[in-house]
């Protein structure tokens, strides 16, 4: 099922959200911006649209990397 979808968003292309033109301002003001919401709601889809780099904080083997860097 995880497929179906897969394939019928890359057919589809990307959704334009709502929050897309803030989300450009935000990172041209701040640089870094964190996107929280619901499973599946398109937090990644819609930051990756906007971003050249993301830091997945959920990638176990590089936690404490990315603790380092943080300081």
């Amino acid at each position: 099922m995880i497929k179906l979808i897969m394939v019928v968003l890359n057919v589809v292309g990307y959704i334009k959200r709502i929050i897309d033109d803030d989300l450009k301002r935000y990172l041209k003001i701040k640089g870094v911006v964190l996107l929280t919401g619901p499973k599946w709601c398109g937090k990644i889809t819609t930051a990756q649209q906007q971003t050249n780099s993301i830091l997945k904080l959920d990638d176990i083997d590089k936690n404490v990397q990315y603790y380092i860097w943080s300081f």
